[in-house]
């Protein structure tokens, strides 16, 4: 392991805001879907949550793998005592 646990605390930021904001409008014209309707919003931010818990498997693996403890990989989803 090499990053700093203190700089990869999982966090809700105007940056992460932008990304996701961004991704709904990509995923909508993808989907040739109007994002402004919000069913259609609800099932567009449904869609990206279900991928990222999809990513989110291979990515603790792969910290397993790179030597990041489970106490590390807690501090960093934001799990307390």
């Amino acid at each position: 392991m090499t990053a700093d646990l203190r700089r990869l605390r999982a966090l809700t930021d105007h940056n992460s805001a932008l990304v996701v904001h961004d991704a709904v409008e990509i995923l909508a014209g993808l989907r040739d879907l109007d994002h402004h309707d919000p069913g259609v919003g609800l099932h567009l931010l449904q869609s990206l949550t279900h991928q990222a818990d999809a990513c989110l498997a291979h990515t603790i693996a792969d910290a397993h793998d790179r030597g990041y403890t489970h106490n590390d990989l807690r501090t960093i989803i934001g799990f307390h005592d």
